[in-house]
């Protein structure tokens, strides 16, 4: 496949993907929303709120929020009626490039987190006072309160001396 050849079919994966992510992190309108959208390569609003019956200002909250995550984007036709109005309609897709985007930035962010979360805990060390106690001191505390260490020992877990 060579980089100007342009890809009409959305692959299975990536489909599951964009599903299981909108069931995990999103609400049931915006999951709704999204599964039209997979279906169906562009929708007018009206068609979405039609097929749906979801009103006008739940709609539109779900619509500003899945464009706000980059997973949709808006495109405005004017359009004219039998009778010769003019009128601004709002068509709306799915941003697959920014989807992707979105969910590798979001998952390098709770790596990152996770990492910084096990490099703590793992350079902290800490020491448990007894045999049958299950209270652990770490070890900034330990050079503060070395001669306190054996009443601790006994006051807790109440075994010792």
């Amino acid at each position: 496949m060579d980089s100007t050849e342009v890809v009409t079919e959305v692959p299975d994966p990536l489909k599951k993907l964009m599903k299981n992510v909108m069931r995990a992190f999103y609400t049931v309108e915006e999951t709704l929303i999204m599964d039209m959208l997979l279906r169906n390569a562009c929708m007018k609003e009206e068609d979405i709120s039609e097929l749906l019956k979801l009103d006008k200002k739940q709609m539109g909250i779900s619509l500003k929020r899945l464009k706000n995550d980059q997973f949709i984007k808006t495109r405005m036709k004017m359009e004219s009626d039998a009778d010769g109005k003019t009128t601004k309609h709002n068509y709306y897709h799915i941003h697959y490039t920014g989807f992707v985007n979105v969910v590798k930035y979001k998952l390098d962010h709770v790596r990152r987190k996770l990492e910084v979360q096990e490099r703590d805990s793992t350079s902290r060390a800490s020491f448990k006072v007894g045999r049958g106690c299950v209270v652990k001191i770490i070890l900034i505390f330990i050079g503060n309160v070395l001669q306190v260490v054996i009443l601790m020992w006994v006051w807790l877990c109440h075994t010792g001396r």
